[in-house]
């Protein structure tokens, strides 16, 4: 951990350092071209157990690196820090991680386990309902940043909850879990009927 954490330190500095010698045009496109790397690498993978980890680190790489920039240069206008330092991109990043720690848990369950993908859910959650919602724009724009990744992560949370019940061995537990396992996919199942206001032709 603290390997990683010096890691992600080191990056942020030299990442301020070249905007500051460069300028703007080149530390966006040095990060842009960095962080795409990342993502093509997890998304090419092959699913086998080795891979499919190692996918998981360059997600997390990328959400670290945009979500640091979301911070570190939140008062600098987009077009110059760049559209990947926005929430939406971080919504579709946080998604597609959550959908790569469910095929692990899936089939190699030591590599993913249960509290990753509670808290992988939960984030995407908290970070949907943090983002304003765009009034003028493509509904498809909101169903693909706003809605399904809300229902995704709630979706997520009813398996969590249902192999989360399998693992207790005392029948008391297992009932005080179940109910959430309901609750979670029903969540998940309303968001979206809850929007049929959006004109999608």
């Amino acid at each position: 951990m603290a390997a990683e954490v010096e890691q992600c330190t080191v990056r942020h500095r030299e990442a301020q350092q070249l905007q500051k010698d460069s300028g703007w045009d080149i530390v966006r496109v040095a990060l842009s071209s960095t962080v795409r790397l990342w993502i093509m690498t997890a998304v090419v993978g092959r699913s086998v157990a080795n891979e499919l980890v190692a996918a998981l680190d360059f997600w997390n790489r990328a959400i670290e690196v945009v979500t640091w920039g979301l911070t570190a240069w939140k008062d600098v206008p987009p077009e110059k820090r760049g559209r990947m330092f926005s929430g939406t991109f971080l919504v579709g990043l946080k998604n597609l991680r959550l959908e790569r720690l469910l095929m692990v848990h899936s089939q190699y369950p030591e590599h993913a386990p249960l509290n990753h993908i509670h808290d992988a859910a939960c984030e995407l959650v908290e970070l949907t309902d943090q983002l304003e919602e765009p009034t003028n724009t493509e509904p498809g724009v909101v169903l693909s940043f706003f809605v399904y990744p809300k229902a995704h992560a709630s979706a997520a949370l009813g398996l969590y909850y249902r192999d989360l019940a399998e693992v207790y061995e005392r029948s008391d537990a297992k009932r005080a879990v179940l109910p959430q396992v309901g609750s979670c996919v029903q969540e998940g199942c309303l968001i979206i009927p809850q929007r049929r206001r959006i004109p999608l032709l």
